[in-house]
């Protein structure tokens, strides 16, 4: 990475070879950009980053890859129920219970318990595929163009 004054005042000019990017410091995006001009003051925000570096997808990406996937079998409405149930476990036992009505409530707890194991290995399971999808070269297609 070279970093020379620009022809701006108060500006400089940041280059890199072609085995690298410039990439803004704290950014999820890797655009390709190799020659850039910044405000002087706004230079140690850029790096270079060799090009094997450069992440095949961003976190954005990611997690709405996975939110796609999650949704094939949970809707956003089915997610908060599983959750608000769950929740609703951490209140105590209501005092006065029969011995059944024990025995019921924990028959629930356990239904409710079970539900969110499932939820929970579902949206694991979400994720995987998720990094495995973004993982794969991308093509025309993906890109929006025509194959």
């Amino acid at each position: 990475m070279e970093t020379t004054k620009s022809k701006i005042p108060g500006f400089v000019r940041i280059t890199c070879d072609k085995n690298h990017y410039l990439h803004h410091v704290g950014s999820d995006e890797y655009p390709e950009i190799r020659d850039t001009t910044v405000p002087e003051y706004r230079a140690a925000e850029w790096e270079e980053i060799p090009l094997a570096a450069v992440p095949k997808y961003t976190e954005a990406e990611y997690a709405a890859k996975t939110a796609e996937l999650i949704r094939r079998r949970y809707s956003q409405d089915d997610e908060t129920a599983i959750l608000r149930k769950f929740a609703a476990l951490s209140l105590a036992t209501p005092a006065g219970l029969t011995a059944e009505q024990i025995d019921d409530h924990a028959r629930h707890a356990e239904a409710v318990i079970a539900e969110l194991h499932e939820y929970n290995d579902y949206a694991e399971a979400c994720k995987a595929e998720a990094r495995e999808i973004l993982s794969q070269p991308r093509d025309a297609t993906q890109e929006g163009g025509e194959a």
